[in-house]
């Protein structure tokens, strides 16, 4: 045991004269100055580039604000466009509803008109006329003057 225990004094004292030779040369070799000024500029350029990344983040951020007011705009466009599909739709079917409403219309003036003139041929007045077909007095009198225009 007291061998080992010498053995292993030996060895430290080996391992701190080792140590003592290469410390000197390592502090020789160091520069503190140019330690110094690289830790600064290591450091200037950290903060640098925290800057720009930071002005980075904060572009990043305004292009997501743009991009997320484009998609409600895009959004609500087709919304829009959607609506207007619908209302011309409805246009074109009130078109077609007024279409055949004239044409009824049409239909029935000429038959109207074609009673009236049989009426009349028959002798009835303008009032009995007018009360027959639930027309008023002036409509009578105007659709007989237009049938005598015509002749």
């Amino acid at each position: 045991m007291n061998f080992i225990l010498i053995i292993l004094g030996l060895l430290f004292i080996y391992l701190s004269f080792l140590i003592k030779k290469l410390k000197p040369k390592e502090i020789m070799e160091r520069n503190p100055i140019m330690d110094f000024e690289n830790i600064i500029s290591e450091k200037l350029y950290y903060e640098e580039n925290k800057l720009a990344l930071k002005e980075i983040k904060e572009t990043l951020m305004e292009i997501l604000d743009r991009i997320e007011n484009v998609e409600l705009s895009l959004i609500s466009l087709g919304e829009e466009i959607e609506n207007l599909k619908k209302d011309e739709i409805k246009e074109e079917k009130t078109t077609i509803e007024d279409a055949k409403a004239v044409e009824t219309n049409e239909m029935n003036g000429k038959d109207i008109n074609d009673k009236i003139y049989e009426m009349t041929l028959a002798g009835l007045t303008v009032d009995e006329i007018s009360s027959k077909l639930n027309l008023g007095k002036g409509e009578v009198l105007l659709r007989l003057g237009l049938m005598k225009a015509r002749k």
